[in-house]
C-alpha cells in the first residue's frame, strides 16, 4: 500500500486487545480499521503474542513497512499524576526527582521498571506519566523488526488532552469517558 502524505499507523493497546488504524492522509483525512487483535487480558505473555501477531501480519500483508507508528496505550496500562514542582528546582534531575518520589508514595512501587516521562515544568504542576519499561522495550524491538518508524508512545489520556490543546480552548475542562463498560 503506497502511503499518502500525512498518513501513519496508529496501534492501540489495551489489556483486552489490540487495534491498528491507518491514520491521516491528504488530501482527506479518514481514519481505517486496518486489524482488531483480541488478548486475553491477565494471561501471561498474551499481549506481547498479540502484538508480535498484529506486527507481523501488518507488515507483510498490508506493505505497511517503514510506515511511521504511533502507539495510543489504554490508561488502565500506565501510571499518571500531577507533581508539585520542588522548592527551587536548579535543574531538571530536581524535577525527575520530585516525580519518582511522588511515584513510589502514590503507587507504592520502585519507579525502576517503569519510564516516566513529564512535561517537566519548574514554574507550575506537571502532568507525569509512567508506562512499563518492559512493554515500551517490546514495543521498540518489534517496530525495529518489522521496519515500522515508532515515532510517539503516549497514554490515551495525555493523546486526548494534547488533540484538545491543539483546538486552543483556553479556560475549557477536560475529561476522558471511556467506551462501553
Amino acid at each position: 500500500m503506497r502511503r499518502r502524505f500525512g498518513q501513519s499507523l496508529r496501534l492501540g493497546i489495551a489489556p483486552d486487545g489490540l487495534a491498528l488504524l491507518r491514520v491521516g492522509g491528504w488530501p482527506s483525512a479518514s481514519n481505517v480499521v486496518l486489524a482488531v487483535q483480541p488478548v486475553e487480558a491477565g494471561a501471561p505473555d498474551a499481549l506481547e503474542n498479540g502484538l508480535r501477531a498484529l506486527l507481523r501480519e501488518a507488515a507483510a500483508d498490508n506493505g505497511l513497512r517503514r510506515w511511521p507508528l504511533s502507539v495510543v496505550l489504554a490508561d488502565e496500562l500506565v501510571r499518571l499524576w500531577q507533581v508539585p514542582p520542588p522548592a527551587g528546582p536548579t535543574r531538571r534531575g530536581d524535577l525527575e526527582a520530585a516525580a519518582r518520589l511522588l511515584f513510589l508514595s502514590l503507587f507504592r512501587a520502585r519507579p525502576a521498571p517503569w519510564r516516566i516521562s513529564a512535561d517537566w515544568s519548574a514554574s507550575q504542576p506537571f502532568l507525569a506519566a509512567a508506562a512499563p519499561e518492559a512493554l515500551l522495550a517490546l514495543l521498540e524491538s518489534l517496530a525495529r523488526e518489522h521496519g515500522f518508524y515508532l515515532v510517539e508512545v503516549a497514554p490515551q489520556f495525555v493523546a486526548a488532552l494534547n488533540a484538545t490543546r491543539r483546538r486552543g480552548r483556553a479556560g475549557a475542562w477536560f475529561g476522558v469517558v471511556p467506551r462501553g463498560g
